[in-house]
């Protein structure tokens, strides 16, 4: 059996395009979870973390704990809407449910669901009413990071691809018993 580095990566692409439809999909997806790894550290160390616990001004005025930005950059999969298309993104994933932990007052610890206020920031508000009425309060600034970190990886995640390919097409190789010509 030849191995995949002495092959290299347009054969091994043109392999991986060889392969049956069901098992393209799961292959390259083990490929880019293994390159994306350099973006996910890059991101979770840009990302801002609280000084203090935040608390919600609205709803439940549940407790956000500092450092829940981080722990949410996660890898996403959006559903397969063909066999062969993969997919994978990399940045802060809301819970499925906002569920409560057992106190009932604290979020899921990995829950990002404010991530789009970090990202893109909020807008100033002025006060209508009240004795501070016209007191301008400024919002938060944008804090692109995901955007820093995919700058800051970019050539190394193309680099790791490659590597990854090879590697998952032995993996593909070794599980199904396949030799290569």
């Amino acid at each position: 059996m030849a191995d995949f580095e002495e092959i290299g990566f347009k054969d091994a692409v043109k392999f991986m395009k060889g392969l049956e439809e069901k098992a393209q999909r799961p292959t390259l997806l083990a490929a880019m979870r293994i390159a994306a790894r350099p973006l996910s550290k890059e991101a979770k160390r840009l990302a801002p973390v609280a000084e203090r616990n935040v608390r919600e001004f609205w709803g439940n005025r549940l407790t956000v704990t500092p450092g829940t930005l981080k722990r949410s950059i996660k890898y996403i999969v959006p559903k397969a809407k063909k066999e062969t298309l993969a997919e994978l993104y990399v940045g802060p994933k809301k819970a499925k449910k906002r569920g409560k932990n057992f106190d009932g007052k604290t979020i899921n610890a990995s829950d990002g669901w404010f991530r789009h206020f970090v990202i893109r920031g909020t807008s100033g508000k002025t006060i209508k009413s009240g004795k501070n009425k016209g007191r301008f309060i400024p919002g938060q600034p944008a804090n692109a990071f995901m955007d820093e970190a995919a700058n800051r990886t970019a050539g190394l995640v193309n680099s790791e691809l490659e590597k990854a390919i090879k590697l998952a097409n032995q993996r593909y190789c070794k599980r199904n018993n396949v030799t290569i010509n």
